[in-house]
């Protein structure tokens, strides 16, 4: 099988997806149009239990790009009669990959809450100039979001209970795996940790709150602020974390050192991939009138968030115990 990964949470369910099939004998592709140490890090992981691996670093220029792709293809020695198993249904360069090699069968796994949130871009048309789509089209061929969603023999999915992109007769549910050691209970802090997980304030989905963002956040008296990798670094009575690993890694491994952790967040959907017995989860709500807002609130619900109003919260001082 030919694993292609675009973000560290896809390397986490990538793992869950062959752990599940009992595949021991991958390659794996890693294409990323942000290099850092983040992003190497859940590479260098996943591409440790391969057979050949790349990492492909992707940017504007078309021809240095194709460049890299055929090199990535000799590199991992990926063969036609190979399985290929991608989240990114609707990335370009997935389904470039799959046009250059003529995979025939092929498997998906989430794109972390893309493939069940009716908000996100798979369930919108793409925005795209003529002549970009055009470009597009010639590269690509007919391999789409569309054509690639028809021809899934499996979906591997972190969220069973929901209506996915892929049909719903495909999904094989997976648990999320983490390389965490085990801690004794006797090395955990006493009392309450508390986390902000933060958004930028330019995603479209937290324009009804950018103006109350801080005074909510200070209301909250958290002990840590988690910021998401496009936001600035926010001010505060808090401790600003810099850590190597993605939210939902961090977050169990808190568990370890508290023993309890409370998460506040606006919009941060790692709360979905995650759930503990000692995890308080808190989703801080604004309505905006979307449909699509109502149908994410209730999928944090469903997987076991609290839903506070988030203009409900400011001066309350330090939330206690259950939901407010």
């Amino acid at each position: 099988m030919l694993v292609i990964c675009c973000t560290p949470l896809h390397t986490l369910i990538a793992r869950a997806m062959l752990d599940a099939r009992g595949t021991r004998d991958f390659r794996l592709i890693y294409y990323t149009c942000v290099d850092n140490a983040k992003q190497r890090r859940y590479y260098d992981r996943l591409a440790q239990r391969a057979v050949a691996a790349a990492y492909v670093v992707v940017d504007s220029r078309f021809p240095t790009n194709f460049a890299r792709f055929r090199h990535a293809l000799r590199a991992v020695r990926a063969e036609a009669e190979h399985e290929i198993g991608l989240a990114s249904i609707d990335n370009f360069y997935s389904q470039y990959t799959i046009k250059k090699h003529g995979f025939g069968s092929i498997v998906t796994y989430d794109d972390g809450t893309s493939n069940v949130d009716r908000g996100s871009a798979y369930f919108r048309a793409a925005r795209r100039s003529p002549l970009h789509a055009v470009l597009i089209r010639y590269l690509r061929g007919e391999v789409d979001l569309h054509w690639i969603r028809a021809r899934s023999q499996a979906h591997y999915t972190l969220y069973p209970e929901f209506d996915n992109i892929v049909h719903n007769a495909l999904l094989q549910p997976v648990l999320l795996r983490t390389d965490r050691p085990a801690v004794s209970s006797l090395a955990r802090h006493p009392g309450e940790r508390r986390i902000f997980l933060g958004q930028p304030l330019t995603d479209p989905g937290m324009v009804g709150i950018a103006d109350i963002y801080a005074d909510v956040v200070a209301s909250l008296q958290i002990d840590e602020y988690l910021p998401h990798p496009r936001e600035g670094r926010p001010s505060g009575a808090f401790e600003l974390v810099d850590t190597p690993l993605i939210a939902e890694e961090y977050l169990l491994g808190q568990l370890d050192l508290y023993e309890s952790v409370t998460v506040f967040t606006v919009r941060s959907a790692a709360l979905m991939n995650i759930d503990h017995p000692r995890l308080r989860k808190v989703v801080l709500t604004h309505p905006d009138g979307n449909p699509a807002t109502d149908a994410l609130y209730e999928k944090f619900a469903t997987r076991g968030c609290e839903l506070l109003s988030a203009p409900g919260v400011i001066g309350l001082g330090l939330l206690a115990g259950g939901a407010a």
